[in-house]
Protein backbone atom coordinates (compact mmCIF):
# COMPACT_ATOMS: atom_id res chain seq x y z
CA UNK A 1 0.00 0.00 0.00
CA UNK A 2 1.43 3.41 -0.71
CA UNK A 3 1.86 6.21 1.80
CA UNK A 4 2.41 10.01 1.16
CA UNK A 5 3.40 12.22 3.70
CA UNK A 6 6.24 14.71 4.77
CA UNK A 7 9.37 13.87 5.92
CA UNK A 8 11.47 15.95 9.06
CA UNK A 9 13.08 17.73 6.74
CA UNK A 10 10.08 18.83 4.60
CA UNK A 11 10.27 17.18 2.06
CA UNK A 12 7.17 15.59 0.46
CA UNK A 13 7.66 11.66 -0.53
CA UNK A 14 5.46 8.59 -0.86
CA UNK A 15 6.61 4.91 0.78
CA UNK A 16 5.43 1.10 0.12
CA UNK A 17 4.51 -0.78 2.18
CA UNK A 18 3.95 -4.08 2.79
CA UNK A 19 3.41 -6.36 5.45
CA UNK A 20 0.46 -6.84 8.13
CA UNK A 21 -2.54 -3.83 7.55
CA UNK A 22 -2.04 -3.58 11.25
CA UNK A 23 1.15 -2.72 11.13
CA UNK A 24 1.50 -0.32 8.04
CA UNK A 25 -0.06 3.07 9.66
CA UNK A 26 2.67 2.70 12.76
CA UNK A 27 5.84 1.93 9.84
CA UNK A 28 4.22 5.00 7.61
CA UNK A 29 4.48 7.39 10.67
CA UNK A 30 7.75 6.08 11.64
CA UNK A 31 9.25 6.93 8.15
CA UNK A 32 7.62 9.93 7.94
CA UNK A 33 9.26 11.17 11.21
CA UNK A 34 12.99 10.79 9.77
CA UNK A 35 14.76 12.60 7.38
CA UNK A 36 13.68 11.66 3.49
CA UNK A 37 16.12 8.71 1.81
CA UNK A 38 18.30 12.20 -0.17
CA UNK A 39 18.66 14.13 3.48
CA UNK A 40 19.78 10.64 5.40
CA UNK A 41 22.28 9.30 2.51
CA UNK A 42 23.82 13.58 2.49
CA UNK A 43 24.24 13.48 6.71
CA UNK A 44 25.53 10.07 6.52
CA UNK A 45 27.78 11.93 3.92
CA UNK A 46 28.49 14.61 6.17
CA UNK A 47 29.15 12.15 9.41
CA UNK A 48 31.70 10.35 7.10
CA UNK A 49 33.32 13.52 6.33
CA UNK A 50 33.36 14.80 9.88
CA UNK A 51 35.03 11.58 11.11
CA UNK A 52 37.57 10.94 8.65
CA UNK A 53 38.53 15.16 9.06
CA UNK A 54 38.88 13.95 12.72
CA UNK A 55 41.07 11.29 12.21
CA UNK A 56 42.99 12.98 9.46
CA UNK A 57 43.84 15.33 12.17
CA UNK A 58 44.39 13.29 14.84
CA UNK A 59 47.11 11.73 12.74
CA UNK A 60 48.97 14.78 11.72
CA UNK A 61 48.69 15.29 15.90
CA UNK A 62 50.01 12.13 16.54
CA UNK A 63 52.72 12.65 13.87
CA UNK A 64 51.85 9.12 11.98
CA UNK A 65 52.76 7.64 8.81
CA UNK A 66 50.84 9.01 5.73
CA UNK A 67 49.11 5.88 4.15
CA UNK A 68 49.19 5.39 0.27
CA UNK A 69 45.99 4.74 -2.02
CA UNK A 70 43.30 7.13 -3.56
CA UNK A 71 42.03 9.96 -2.15
CA UNK A 72 39.39 8.26 -0.69
CA UNK A 73 41.06 5.45 0.24
CA UNK A 74 43.43 7.28 2.39
CA UNK A 75 40.54 8.89 4.06
CA UNK A 76 38.72 6.00 4.81
CA UNK A 77 41.67 3.76 6.20
CA UNK A 78 43.05 7.03 8.41
CA UNK A 79 39.31 7.03 9.98
CA UNK A 80 39.96 2.81 10.15
CA UNK A 81 43.73 3.43 11.96
CA UNK A 82 42.23 5.67 14.14
CA UNK A 83 39.57 3.91 15.52
CA UNK A 84 41.64 1.02 16.18
CA UNK A 85 44.54 3.39 17.97
CA UNK A 86 41.71 4.41 20.18
CA UNK A 87 40.14 0.69 20.83
CA UNK A 88 43.81 -0.02 22.19
CA UNK A 89 44.23 2.66 24.04
CA UNK A 90 40.80 2.09 25.63
CA UNK A 91 42.01 -2.03 25.47
CA UNK A 92 44.49 -1.34 27.63
CA UNK A 93 42.91 1.22 30.22
CA UNK A 94 40.40 -1.37 31.37
CA UNK A 95 42.56 -4.42 30.92
CA UNK A 96 44.13 -4.23 34.05
CA UNK A 97 46.58 -7.42 33.46
CA UNK A 98 50.24 -7.33 32.54
CA UNK A 99 49.84 -10.64 30.04
CA UNK A 100 48.23 -11.03 26.99
CA UNK A 101 47.55 -14.70 26.96
CA UNK A 102 47.41 -16.44 23.41
CA UNK A 103 47.38 -20.05 22.99
CA UNK A 104 50.81 -20.08 21.87
CA UNK A 105 52.11 -18.67 25.16
CA UNK A 106 51.71 -15.12 26.37
CA UNK A 107 53.44 -11.50 26.24
CA UNK A 108 53.54 -8.45 28.30
CA UNK A 109 50.93 -5.98 27.77
CA UNK A 110 53.56 -3.20 26.79
CA UNK A 111 55.24 -5.78 24.52
CA UNK A 112 51.66 -6.44 22.82
CA UNK A 113 51.58 -2.73 22.76
CA UNK A 114 55.00 -2.56 21.01
CA UNK A 115 53.45 -4.67 18.45
CA UNK A 116 50.54 -2.92 17.40
CA UNK A 117 52.62 0.63 17.36
CA UNK A 118 54.79 -0.74 15.23
CA UNK A 119 51.74 -1.58 12.80
CA UNK A 120 50.56 1.82 13.21
CA UNK A 121 54.23 3.29 12.25
CA UNK A 122 55.10 0.54 9.76
CA UNK A 123 52.12 -0.55 7.56
CA UNK A 124 51.41 2.48 5.31
CA UNK A 125 49.16 0.75 2.88
CA UNK A 126 44.96 1.45 2.56
CA UNK A 127 44.80 -2.48 1.54
CA UNK A 128 46.58 -3.07 4.85
CA UNK A 129 43.94 -1.16 7.06
CA UNK A 130 40.64 -1.94 4.55
CA UNK A 131 41.72 -5.81 5.10
CA UNK A 132 42.37 -5.49 8.93
CA UNK A 133 38.93 -2.81 9.54
CA UNK A 134 37.55 -5.37 11.85
CA UNK A 135 38.81 -5.78 15.45
CA UNK A 136 39.17 -9.32 15.72
CA UNK A 137 40.89 -8.89 12.29
CA UNK A 138 43.26 -6.60 13.63
CA UNK A 139 43.92 -8.65 16.36
CA UNK A 140 44.60 -11.58 14.97
CA UNK A 141 47.48 -9.76 13.20
CA UNK A 142 48.58 -8.52 16.55
CA UNK A 143 48.53 -12.31 17.62
CA UNK A 144 50.66 -13.52 14.76
CA UNK A 145 53.06 -10.74 15.03
CA UNK A 146 53.48 -11.30 18.23
CA UNK A 147 53.96 -15.32 17.97
CA UNK A 148 56.51 -14.24 15.61
CA UNK A 149 58.52 -11.77 17.55
CA UNK A 150 58.62 -12.81 20.64
CA UNK A 151 58.00 -17.13 20.09
CA UNK A 152 60.77 -17.77 17.29
CA UNK A 153 60.29 -21.88 16.87
CA UNK A 154 63.67 -23.41 17.73
CA UNK A 155 65.62 -25.02 15.15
Amino acid sequence: MKFYGTYSCGHDGEIQIYGPTKDREWKAKYEFDRLCPECRELEKQRQIEEKNKIAMDAAIQMELPVLTGTERQIAWTTTIRYDHINAVKRSLESYKKEKVIFTFGSVTTEQWKDVFDGLVSNETESKFWIENRKADEIWNVIAKKCKELYFKEKE
